[in-house]
């Protein structure tokens, strides 16, 4: 895929990347979007953990009362299509982008 991508000049955003591994590998397509849901879902408490506003036991608490959430959201949007994809805070995405350039930077990476 990274070959495929490179030869064709094809940049990939990472959740289509994502998806189409998971299809290589067989995975049900219901089977990788909860994946993909607790993988971000995961990325988020982990970045809460990080900054110390909570701590790790609360962040398990905490992500698994999340998962509920997170299985009647995909409940709801499992078979959106690419067309129905929006941004719900694009001066957030923004913002992410410039994480690297600013004086003080919340993560070292």
């Amino acid at each position: 895929l990274k070959r495929q991508a490179r030869r064709e000049q094809s940049p990939c955003h990472q959740a289509p990347t994502f998806g189409a591994v998971c299809a290589a590998l067989g995975m049900a397509r219901i089977d990788a979007q909860r994946l993909y849901l607790f993988l971000h879902l995961r990325g988020l408490v982990s970045s809460a953990v990080r900054l110390s506003l909570i701590g790790p036991l609360a962040a398990q608490a905490l992500q698994h009362r999340a998962g509920a959430i997170g299985e009647q959201v995909l409940a709801r949007c499992a078979d959106l299509g690419p067309e129905d994809a929006a941004s719900t805070a694009p001066l957030l995405d923004i913002y992410q982008g410039h994480h690297d350039r600013l004086y003080s930077r919340l993560f070292g990476s």
